[in-house]
């Protein structure tokens, strides 16, 4: 009984099956054919572009990214002399590159590539300049530690009030001895002022500090060694030139 109890199941399962497949061709029970690779260079090409376009794109504009960083920094200008002003009075930009031009007329150029160029940092340190004085405070600071910046401009108040009253018990003065004599050259040699200098009535310098001080970091303590010597050896000779109006001889060839 048992045997033909399964025996009965199992056509009932045939039977089951043949109604539900009742008018399909078996043709279509057939597994679907892989679809054929696309031919020709334009399909082939499409077919690409249609699962790559996005890597693509984001991988083109990696690369161009890099090359235009690349380019940039091998087109960029490199000064031959580097100066940073802290004042507590603005120095608009134009002034700014104004005076840069103005020592350029007397400098060399120190690394070959035909042209003289001064770079001039500005800080302002004005006490109403909120979080911009506080972050160029901790720069300037940074700086002084560092000793990699040697030619230094000030407003009075701040060389004074600021970085003089911090080296009070230093042995050593800040600025080096200028070496010569002219019109804005403090009593002790070692500052020059451009109070008074027939530039400043140039419309490019309109807004400038009617005074800032100049002058070239001693090349000792943090900001010694051997590199830091010519760097302070050719700011000064620029000052020097600038103040006699001497203008120095480049560099042969």
């Amino acid at each position: 009984r048992r045997t033909e109890t399964a025996d009965t199941g199992k056509d009932w399962t045939g039977m089951a099956r043949e109604m539900y497949l009742v008018g399909v061709d078996e043709t279509e029970l057939e597994p679907p054919k892989p679809p054929e690779p696309p031919k020709g260079f334009k399909a082939k090409w499409q077919n690409f572009w249609y699962h790559y376009k996005w890597p693509v794109v984001l991988g083109g504009l990696a690369v161009a990214a890099v090359i235009i960083l690349v380019a940039q920094m091998v087109n960029r200008e490199h000064p031959d002399y580097h100066m940073i002003i802290a004042s507590t009075k603005n120095l608009p930009v134009p002034a700014n590159d104004a005076f840069a031009a103005e020592l350029e007329q007397y400098g060399r150029d120190l690394n070959g590539d035909g042209k003289v160029l001064v770079s001039i940092e500005f800080l302002y340190v004005g006490s109403d300049g909120g979080q911009l004085s506080a972050v160029n405070q901790q720069k300037f600071t940074a700086t002084m530690f560092a000793g990699d910046t040697l030619f230094f401009g000030f407003s009075p108040d701040y060389y004074r009030d600021y970085l003089l009253k911090n080296l009070e018990d230093s042995d050593t003065a800040f600025f080096d001895q200028l070496g010569v004599e002219g019109e804005g050259v403090s009593e002790d040699g070692r500052t020059w002022s451009w109070k008074g200098a027939s530039f400043l009535q140039d419309e490019s310098m309109k807004g400038a500090p009617e005074e800032l001080i100049f002058g070239v970091r001693s090349a000792s303590g943090s900001a010694g060694g051997k590199q830091s010597q010519q760097t302070h050896d050719e700011c000064l000779e620029l000052l020097r030139a600038y103040i006699t109006k001497t203008p120095l001889e480049q560099p042969a060839a």
